[in-house]
């Protein structure tokens, strides 16, 4: 049988990928899911304006 290996061991990078990794990730997800927010709010006035107008 394989021996098991662990997850972070696996990722190209070594240690500090699997100390930053998850850091980073949180980080990345944070501005796409700011940006997202903005995107629909901005989306969102475009159409209330488009309705008045």
């Amino acid at each position: 049988a394989p021996a098991p290996v662990s997850g972070p061991s696996l990722l190209p990078g070594g240690p500090a990928t699997a100390k930053y990794g998850p850091l980073v990730a949180a980080f990345a997800f944070g501005v796409f899911e700011g940006w997202l927010l903005a995107r629909l709010g901005h989306l969102r006035r475009e159409l209330a304006k488009a309705r008045r107008g």
